[in-house]
C-alpha cells in the first residue's frame, strides 16, 4: 500500500512533482505567503490559458518550485445551486491520471479548501488514490510488483474554521491510510473476476488480509449445515454446490471496539459472485458486470440476493433479540439489488428504514453525510402497498418472493425487496408497536461503485465510515443536523 505523510511546507526535496487541486484562479489568494511561487506558477500560466477554471488538468513547468513541474486540476464552478463536493473527488482522479504521465514517483497533493465543502481535501485525495489503485490480479501476476507512487505527499491546508473543527491538524494522512486500505480491500473482492474471487476463494482472502486483527471470523461452508440453518442461502446455491470453490459460503466478521461502546451495527451484505440470472437466464448483454453482484458484501438484490441475505438477516435478528446488552443495536443489508433503483437514482444508493431507524430519521441523518463526503444516498419510504406486493397469492404460503417481471418493470421496485426482506426475516414483528422495536435500514446500492469494466470507487463506503466510525474517532467531532 501507498505510504502517506502530512506535510506542512513545499520545499521538501523528496517530491518530485506537485499536485494542486482548485476551484479557480480566485482562490490561489490562499496561497500567499510561503506558498508564493506556487501561486505565482499558476496565475502566470492562466495567462496563456484561457480555459484554467474550466474542470481541466495541465502540467506546468516551474523553475520557481522545488519539484519544477507542477499538475493543476480545476473542479470548475463550485458556487452553483447543483454543484457538490463530487466535484473534488473528479478532480482528484484527473490528477491522478495526469500523475501517472509524468513518471513521477513522489508527488505533494495540495487542495484548497472550501468553507462550502469541508471534505474537499478527503474527497480530492480519495480521488487521487482511485487512480493509483492497481487490481489484484495485475497485482497477483508480477513477481515484483511495485505501487504506481513510492510516497504521497499531504499538504495540511488550513484557512477555514470548518476544516479545523472537521478533522484535527496532524491527521488527515491517519486518516487517509485507513481509508486507501479499507477502499483497496473492498476493490479487490467486489472487481475481482467471478474465478479469483470465486466464494471459497473469498474466504482465503479474507483469512489472509485480517490475519492478525482484531477481527473475528467465522467461516461456514459445510453444505449440510447450511442446508439445515440458512435454507434460503442454500436454495441460492443448489447449481454450484458441486463445484468446490463455486458453492456457498457464509462469512462472520465480528470487531468490538475498545472503550464505551455507544453502537452495535449488524450488517448483512449480498456476495453473489456472478449473477447467470438462475432459471430465468440472463441473455444478450444483461449478464455483462455480474461479476460485481457481490459489491454489498464487499461493502460491507436480485431475486436470488434477497433469499441469501434473508437466512442471514433473520439470525441477526434473533442475536439482537438475545444481545439484550447490545448498545443501541441497528440491523442493516447492503446489496447491488436492483437494476430500478439504477434508473430511479443513478449514482445515488438508496436508503429504506423500517418504523424504528425511522423514528430516529437514521437513513436522512445517512443522505446528509453523503452529501458532506461526495456519495450521495437517496431516501426511500416504505408503504403498506410495499408489504402487500409480497402477500402470497396461494394458500399453501405467506410470501411472494417477486413478480415475473424484472425490477425495472415493477412499479417501485427497489422497495418491494426491502419489504420482502422484511416480513421474510420476521423483523414485522420488531417494529414499533413491539415489545422489541428493533432499527432496520437496507441500502440498494444499484451501481453507484461504477460500471464494469471500469475500476471501481467503493460506496456507499465512505459515507457509512463518516456516519459511524468517524465521529467516534480521534480525527472528528462534528454531528449531522437535519435541515427542517
Amino acid at each position: 500500500m501507498i505510504q502517506l505523510v502530512s506535510v506542512n511546507v513545499v520545499n521538501e526535496s523528496i517530491f518530485d512533482v506537485i499536485i494542486l487541486v482548485s476551484d479557480g484562479v480566485k482562490s490561489l489568494s490562499l496561497l500567499e505567503g510561503k506558498y508564493n511561487e506556487i501561486r505565482l506558477a499558476v496565475e502566470n500560466f492562466s495567462k496563456i490559458c484561457c480555459s484554467l477554471d474550466e474542470g481541466n488538468d495541465w502540467l506546468i513547468p516551474s523553475e520557481k518550485i522545488p519539484a519544477k513541474r507542477l499538475i493543476y486540476s480545476s473542479t470548475g464552478s463550485i458556487h452553483g445551486d447543483f454543484d457538490d463536493v463530487r466535484k473534488y473527488m473528479k478532480a482528484g482522479i484527473a490528477a491522478g491520471k495526469r500523475f501517472l504521465m509524468t513518471g513521477a514517483r513522489s508527488p505533494l497533493l495540495i487542495t484548497l479548501p472550501t468553507e462550502r465543502f469541508p471534505a474537499a481535501q478527503i474527497c480530492s485525495a480519495i480521488g487521487f488514490l482511485h487512480s493509483l489503485y492497481t487490481p489484484l490480479l495485475n497485482r497477483e501476476k508480477i513477481e515484483n510488483f511495485v505501487e504506481k507512487a513510492d510516497l504521497i505527499g499531504i499538504l495540511e491546508f488550513k484557512k477555514c474554521q470548518k476544516i479545523e473543527n472537521f478533522v484535527p491538524y496532524g491527521s488527515l494522512d491517519d486518516f487517509l491510510q485507513g481509508i486507501q486500505s479499507s477502499f483497496n480491500l473492498c476493490r479487490d473482492i467486489g472487481d475481482g473476476d467471478p474465478q479469483r474471487m470465486s466464494p471459497s476463494r473469498v474466504v482465503e482472502y479474507i483469512l489472509k488480509e485480517f490475519k492478525d486483527s482484531s477481527i473475528k471470523i467465522n467461516v461456514i461452508e459445510n453444505k449440510d449445515q447450511i442446508l439445515k440453518n440458512y435454507p434460503l442461502m442454500a436454495a441460492v446455491s443448489r447449481s454450484a454446490n458441486n463445484i468446490e470453490e463455486h458453492r456457498a459460503r457464509l462469512i462472520w466478521l465480528e470487531y468490538i471496539g475498545e472503550g464505551e461502546i455507544t453502537e452495535t451495527l449488524f450488517i448483512v451484505g449480498k456476495g453473489v459472485t456472478i449473477d447467470t440470472g438462475g432459471a430465468n437466464l440472463k441473455v444478450g448483454t444483461s449478464m455483462y458486470g455480474m461479476s460485481r453482484d457481490k459489491y454489498g458484501s464487499a461493502v460491507l438484490a436480485d431475486a436470488e440476493g434477497r433469499l441469501a441475505m434473508a437466512d442471514a438477516l433473520t439470525e441477526m435478528k434473533e442475536l439482537v433479540r438475545r444481545a439484550l446488552k447490545a448498545r443501541n443495536p441497528h440491523l442493516m443489508t447492503i446489496a447491488t439489488l436492483t437494476g430500478h433503483v439504477v434508473l430511479s437514482y443513478g449514482h445515488c444508493s438508496a436508503a429504506m428504514d423500517n418504523g424504528p431507524a425511522r423514528a430516529v430519521n437514521y437513513a436522512e441523518q445517512l443522505k446528509q453525510t453523503g452529501d458532506v463526503f461526495g456519495q450521495p444516498v437517496e431516501v426511500s419510504r416504505l408503504f403498506s402497498e410495499d408489504f402487500a406486493f409480497h402477500s402470497s397469492d396461494v394458500q399453501t404460503a405467506q410470501l411472494k418472493q417477486s413478480d415475473i417481471g424484472p425490477s425495472v418493470q415493477t412499479l417501485r421496485g427497489h422497495q418491494g425487496p426491502a419489504a420482502f426482506l422484511i416480513c421474510a426475516s420476521g423483523l414485522s414483528e420488531c417494529g414499533l408497536d413491539s415489545a422489541h422495536p428493533i432499527k432496520y435500514t437496507h441500502l440498494d446500492i444499484g451501481h453507484v461503485m461504477g460500471a464494469y469494466p471500469k475500476c471501481s470507487l467503493p460506496s456507499p463506503l465512505l459515507t457509512l465510515i463518516a456516519h459511524h466510525i468517524l465521529p467516534k474517532t480521534k480525527f472528528q467531532e462534528w454531528e449531522v443536523k437535519i435541515i427542517s
